[in-house]
């Protein structure tokens, strides 16, 4: 929250207890109909680049241009641009 807070200006910030991988667990495992507030895929740093939580397509291909829920970084390294 420090980036926010301190570089955005914003003045409640708070974070979810386990992150939004919790949330998403505690939302299904509740079986509620409550929408999850987190739209799209959590980025995350390892060999799964992401978690889907919804469906929504939140990044867009660079290369096409189309919508996408899961983008990957390209493989050259002067590059790192995302693409689907």
């Amino acid at each position: 929250g420090a980036y926010l807070t301190q570089e955005m200006g914003f003045t409640n910030v708070s974070r979810l207890a386990g992150g939004i991988i919790a949330y998403d667990r505690t939302l299904t495992a509740n079986a509620t109909d409550e929408e999850s507030m987190f739209k799209g895929v959590n980025y995350v740093f390892d060999g799964r680049v992401g978690r889907q939580i919804t469906d929504d397509a939140m990044g867009e291909c660079v290369t096409c241009g189309c919508k996408a829920n899961l983008l990957s970084n390209c493989a050259n390294n002067n590059c790192h641009r995302r693409r689907c």
